[in-house]
């Protein structure tokens, strides 16, 4: 499944036209959609900033350890490239006032640092399942922000991916 989405997030910035002259602006850098984002947008020389609720260890053990050693080593390869700025949110906008969520909290800090481009200029590319069950700070938290601002949402629905076609019609389910 990487593979195809992979290849669906390099159409989209394809479609965008994307390159050396654009920034991506991204609210994380989770195992998954958002490390494969970033390593697409670095492929084409894009400047990016990355926006992270904590200090990298913290973030690593609650979104990006669990998926296995690849995955970390590919967040440090991300984190120390030289074309991406980290904005941890301690240093730059202070502590997670009490009751907040730290993630609802840095989507929004990641979209308003967007928006000083102008909303013309703000695309959202989620690669993402559609289902509503990750709350406040999640994707479907963030794709409706994008959407009541005005700016337009690039979802990769990931349900309708070859690979689970090729799951439901037994391909690929046999044990070796």
């Amino acid at each position: 499944m990487e593979t195809e989405a992979q290849q669906k997030i390099k159409e989209v910035l394809d479609n965008l036209k994307a390159d050396a002259g654009d920034l991506a602006i991204v609210p994380g850098l989770a195992c998954g959609g958002d490390i494969l984002f970033l390593e697409a947008c670095l492929e084409r020389q894009m400047k990016v900033e990355v926006y992270l609720p904590f200090e990298s260890a913290q973030f690593i053990e609650e979104s990006v350890s669990f998926a296995g050693d690849d995955w970390v080593e590919r967040f440090y390869r991300i984190k120390n490239h030289p074309q991406v700025v980290l904005n941890l949110q301690p240093e730059r906008i202070g502590a997670v006032p009490q009751g907040s969520n730290p993630f609802e909290r840095n989507n929004r800090w990641a979209l308003y640092s967007g928006l000083i481009y102008g909303i013309d200029r703000v695309r959202l590319i989620v690669l993402w399942d559609g289902k509503g069950g990750d709350g406040r700070g999640g994707t479907g938290d963030m794709v409706k922000q994008v959407r009541q601002l005005g700016g337009i949402v690039e979802h990769l629905d990931t349900t309708k991916f070859d690979y689970w076609k090729a799951q439901g019609a037994g391909i690929g389910n046999r044990e070796t």
